[in-house]
This record gives C-alpha cells, sequence and structure tokens, in this order.
C-alpha cells in the first residue's frame, strides 16, 4: 500500500525528499459539525491521496509518509449533523468539497457549504490551477463579506453554549452558513414541506455567484440576511453570538418592508363627469423614495405622476396606483384605489356627451 501511495504521488506531482515533511491533511466537516461522514482527498488529476471517517466534532485528518505538491480536492459525504434551524439530526445527502494547495506537507482543509461554491467556481474555469483555487477561495470569501480564509478557517458550532466569548471570521463564517440554513427552513414552513432543499439554495447561489463573483441577487441576499437575523434572535443560537464587521453587516444588511400605503379613501371612490380635480390623500410609506402615480386608463381619468392629482377625462371605471420607490433601508412598495366616473351630476349638454359623460 505504502508503495503504492507512493507511486501515485510521485506520477501526480508529488517530490520525493528525505529531509521534507510528512504529507498531512487535517480539518473539520462543517455544516455544523458532521459526525461519521466519509472524507476523500484527491490530487489535481483525480487520483486518491487517502480517505477516512469524521470523528464526532466532524474533524479527520489524512497522512502519508510522502510530501505532495499541487491542488488537493477533498470531499465530505454522508455522516449526519444536527441542523442549526430545526435542531434536528440530519444525514448529510449532499457532497461538499473543498479544494486548496499543498507545498509538500498538506495543511489544514476545512469542508463547508462555502467551500463547495468555491470549489464549483474552481471547477468551471477553462483552465483551472493552483492560482485558480487562491482566485476562487478568495472570492467566495469576499462575496458572503467574510475577511479571512474559508478553507482555513473552523467555523464556530453556535450550537454550543461554550463558544459565547468567540468572536470574529469564524463566528461570521458560521453565522452565514446557519443563515443558508434558515433560509431552506423558512421556505419548509411556508410551503408546507413542498420548498427549495439546502442542495436547491446552493444551487441558486451558485448560480448567482457564477456570472461575477458577486451576490448580486438582491432576494436572495436578503433571505440569506433575514436567515442570519433569524438564527441570531431564536433560542438555537447558544452562543449569543451577532454578526460583527462592517463589510459583512453592510452585505447583510436587511432591507426593510415600508409601513403599508394607503389612501384616505382606501375603496373606490365614486365622481361624476364634470366634478372638480381632486386628491385622495395618500398615508404610510417609509424612507426617501420618491413617490409616482399612475392611471391604467387615460380615456377616464388622468394623474399628476408627482402630486396625484386626479382630472377626470370621462365615465368609466380606472384605477390609480402609487409607487414608492427603494432606498438602502426600505423595500419599494405600492397600492392602488379604484375610480368610478358615472354619468353627469346634472342635465349633460351635447359638448358633455361628445365627452364621454354618458
Amino acid at each position: 500500500m505504502t508503495l503504492l501511495t507512493t507511486f501515485l504521488l510521485s506520477a501526480c506531482g508529488a517530490e520525493s525528499d528525505e529531509n521534507s515533511p510528512p504529507f498531512q491533511i487535517s480539518g473539520t466537516a462543517f455544516k455544523g459539525p458532521v459526525n461519521g461522514a466519509l472524507v476523500v482527498a484527491y490530487n489535481e488529476n483525480d487520483l486518491e491521496l487517502g480517505r477516512t471517517t469524521t470523528n464526532s466534532e466532524g474533524q479527520y485528518s489524512i497522512t502519508h509518509d510522502q510530501p505532495y505538491f499541487g491542488v488537493i480536492k477533498v470531499d465530505v459525504s454522508g455522516g449526519r449533523y444536527i441542523d442549526e434551524a430545526s435542531l434536528l439530526q440530519v444525514t448529510l445527502t449532499d457532497t461538499f468539497r473543498a479544494v486548496s494547495v499543498s507545498k509538500g506537507n498538506g495543511g489544514e482543509i476545512n469542508i463547508t457549504p462555502l467551500t463547495e461554491l468555491a470549489t464549483r467556481y474552481f471547477e468551471a474555469q477553462p483552465s483551472p490551477s493552483e492560482d485558480s483555487v487562491v482566485v476562487a477561495n478568495n472570492m467566495i470569501a469576499a462575496a458572503f463579506g467574510l475577511e479571512g480564509d474559508i478553507v482555513g478557517t473552523v467555523p464556530v458550532n453556535l450550537l454550543d453554549a461554550d463558544h459565547g466569548d468567540v468572536s470574529g471570521v469564524a463566528v461570521n463564517y458560521a453565522l452565514v452558513i446557519a443563515g443558508i440554513t434558515e433560509v431552506v427552513q423558512s421556505n419548509i414552513d411556508s410551503n408546507n414541506q413542498s420548498a427549495d432543499s439546502l442542495a436547491e439554495v446552493m444551487s441558486k447561489l451558485d448560480s448567482d455567484l457564477r456570472d461575477n463573483g458577486v451576490l448580486d441577487d438582491q432576494t436572495l441576499v436578503q433571505q440569506v440576511a433575514q436567515g442570519i437575523q433569524n438564527f441570531i434572535a431564536s433560542d438555537n443560537n447558544q452562543s449569543q453570538v451577532i454578526l460583527e464587521g462592517s463589510r459583512i453587516e453592510e452585505l447583510f444588511y436587511i432591507v426593510s418592508q415600508q409601513v403599508p400605503l394607503s389612501f384616505r379613501q382606501p375603496e373606490t371612490v365614486s365622481k361624476f363627469y364634470g366634478d372638480a380635480p381632486f386628491i385622495n390623500a395618500l398615508q404610510g410609506g417609509s424612507g426617501t423614495g420618491a413617490v409616482s402615480y399612475s392611471s391604467n386608463s387615460a380615456a377616464v381619468v388622468s394623474v399628476d405622476s408627482n402630486t396625484g392629482e386626479v382630472t377626470i377625462i370621462g365615465a368609466g371605471t380606472a384605477s390609480i396606483t402609487v409607487t414608492k420607490a427603494a432606498d438602502s433601508d426600505y423595500h419599494q412598495s405600492t397600492a392602488n384605489f379604484n375610480i368610478v366616473i358615472g354619468q353627469c351630476g346634472y342635465r349633460p349638454t351635447l359638448r358633455d356627451l361628445r365627452r364621454r359623460c354618458v
């Protein structure tokens, strides 16, 4: 077995030197610590370097007596972990991976949902290389507002109260993963179990990142942001931690819903042709977004887009819609009211009839 391992290493970029340190990779499989998972390490040509099983803390170690130089990919599959949102023990049904570079003696390689996203990005490159590994891992870290190494950092187990004095990137890293988990749980709660699985949420994140390495789907970002806040506020947050750091706080800042827009006369407004222009006063709204009005029937009423003043054009029905634009703190909000313009409130003249007062 040793001869075979030595041959594989030598054939795939390893350099044998009696003074070189032994090859060892170790780390943690984390979606919450994954216990009893199979861990398999591969070289850049997808030849196996070794395998093992994680312990109850999600930790693993793979060693050889020969050094290895080059790209390493580590896969984790199976095993069980405690879901941060539901507190249920869950089987890891998907494979999570990480990619790193060994300078001879291996190193620390932690495997998480974020390292899986980095591995997908790495493998999608036209000519993956050692430089591509660094780019992929740094890009995913930046995309999630993490100021650290996602492969070299072990996320904190937030379900363990003993970690309450920990702060920094390890906490933020764990909160991002918990936020993703909360998105899945929120979907399940809202859709009676018919909802996006973890794999499907991961695919959405991957799709958003693939074009430019940035999380710019604001719906998805806000879902993760809300998931993070839901976990922080929950009893499951045994460590009592919060997000810390301007970069990640800015990225996952919760954009709130505005105070609902409404009109002073919320139901149908009844008018007659010949009535004077009017304004149905707007109420509610939040933030600094601009307000604009529109009519769906120019033959019945027109509306000043800035003031909301309605001018009657002819008999019929119409709807007035108001939109208050989004800003950095609030989502866009809309409201509407209906108008019925009836026959003239007096005996119409021929001119009135020509102008739809019928």
